[in-house]
Order: C-alpha cells, then sequence, then structure tokens
C-alpha cells in the first residue's frame, strides 16, 4: 500500500511537466521544435552573416516536426533540400537554390516570387534581376571615343518589397555585394556605392571599385585608381594601377592610427 502511495504522486508529477509542453509537441534532445523555430526566427536583418546558420536551424525544426508527426513534413524537408540557403526576412523566406534560382518563400515553403537573382537588404527589401531591352544613351567620353553611341542593356535590377512589389523607379544595371554593409551600383558603365539599406554613398561617377577597407575604398576612374573615404573624398589621387593605389591606401592608413 506505501508503494502505491508514493507512486501515485511521482505519476501526477509526470503528468503536469508533460501538460505544460506546446500541445502535440514532445522535446526531443533537450529542446522542443517550438524552441528550434524561436532561434530560427530570431535570425533576423542579417542575411550574409547569418543565412547558413538560419538554414540550419529551419531544417533541424522540420526533421524535429517530421519524427514526432511520423513523416507529415517529408515535403518541407525536400523542399529545403532544394535550397542553397534560407534567410529570414520577417514575414516570408529569401531562398537560393542549387540551380542558381532566387525565390521568395511563405512560411510554409511555398513560393511567392522568382527570379534569376536577388540581393536582400537590410531594410527587408531586396534588388530583384528583371528582364529589359532599354537602350541607353552612352555619356562616357572613353566610350564615345571607340565610336560607341547606345548600349542595350538586357538586364535591370529593381528593388522590390517582401511582397514583391516594387519600392521605387530606381534601376541598375548590376548590384554587387562589396561588404556586409556596401553594394556597387551601376548604370551602363558608370558605378557607385550604397548601404545595406539602399541610401547613395558614392555617386555614379567611377567605373569600378574594390572591397572597403576601414573606412576607406579604392576606386577606379578614368583608367586609373585611386583611393576614396566612404564619404567621397579623395585620400590617394587617380594617377596609379591598382597595387600602387592599394599601396598608398595603406600607407595613409598607417598615418591615421
Amino acid at each position: 500500500m506505501k508503494k502505491i502511495f508514493i507512486l501515485l504522486p511521482l505519476a501526477a508529477l509526470f503528468l503536469l511537466s508533460v501538460s505544460d509542453l506546446p500541445s502535440g509537441k514532445k522535446e526531443e534532445n533537450g529542446t522542443s521544435c517550438d524552441s528550434i523555430y524561436q532561434s530560427f526566427m530570431d535570425d533576423k536583418h542579417d542575411y550574409y552573416r547569418n543565412q547558413f546558420r538560419t538554414m540550419r536551424r529551419l531544417v533541424a525544426y522540420y526533421e524535429c516536426k517530421n519524427n514526432i508527426e511520423k513523416g507529415k513534413y517529408k515535403r518541407e524537408l525536400n523542399e529545403l533540400k532544394k535550397n542553397s540557403q534560407v534567410y529570414n526576412l520577417d514575414g516570408v523566406l529569401f531562398a537560393s537554390d542549387t540551380l542558381s534560382h532566387d525565390y521568395l518563400l511563405d512560411y510554409n515553403l511555398k513560393p511567392i516570387l522568382k527570379s534569376k537573382r536577388m540581393l536582400p537588404l537590410h531594410d527587408n527589401t531586396l534588388f530583384m534581376l528583371v528582364d529589359s531591352n532599354e537602350v541607353n544613351e552612352i555619356t562616357d567620353p572613353e566610350i564615345l571615343k571607340t565610336g560607341r553611341k547606345k548600349l542595350v542593356s538586357f538586364f535591370h535590377y529593381r528593388r522590390i518589397n517582401k511582397s514583391g512589389k516594387f519600392v521605387n523607379n530606381e534601376r541598375y544595371h548590376d548590384v554587387s555585394l562589396l561588404s556586409y554593409e556596401y553594394f556597387m551600383v551601376k548604370k551602363v558603365l558608370s558605378a557607385g556605392v550604397i548601404d545595406s539599406i539602399g541610401n547613395p554613398v558614392i555617386p555614379l561617377v567611377y567605373a569600378d571599385f574594390s572591397s572597403p577597407s576601414k573606412g576607406t575604398i579604392l576606386a577606379k576612374k578614368s583608367g586609373k585608381w585611386g583611393a576614396l573615404t566612404m564619404k567621397n573624398q579623395t585620400i590617394v589621387p587617380f594617377e596609379y594601377d591598382w597595387e600602387s593605389a592599394d599601396k598608398l591606401r595603406n600607407e595613409y592608413l598607417r598615418g591615421k592610427k
């Protein structure tokens, strides 16, 4: 009889602890599916640093759900296997597959939008590559010397929100990542720099840029390289090849210490 009285409180305590778990979810390896999902939800606004961690957490979440609910989430896991990276864009997912297509997905991994290329910014907008046959007048004097007067561009980058709608009329012929904080943008053959939320940093009057370093950047103009601060102040004149300009920039940076 004493054994029965001892076992009853223990059984009640066990039932109480189970009832505190999320409905339909059991603990797995010390953490619930909900806690994995919350860690995925916390990985926002940091795509270029968090993309692979976010992907692992989302896979872990669906594996947890799939194990508990006996294969119910195989479709979601198969969808994730098609993607090389996933990022939580605060309400939707940005994903890239192994065939170099980019997508916006809902949280059930159903496609909202597909593009040949998209680049997320830090304000939950993206640059998306769209088709175009726009003909542009060339104004660069170096190109005009070759006799070319016009340039046909077949692609443009436009900025969209997470619903896939254009947020402005701005078009760029190319957008590329310079660093975690900066993008190079081009119109025809003129290049400039914007920050991670789309604000202009350096005007489109240059031909090329290197990656920024310690608040400075190498830029090319009229066939020569120089160096600028990220406030567009010239610190090395545009008179050098790339290696010489980089050496002079490093000397400038040492002098600033």
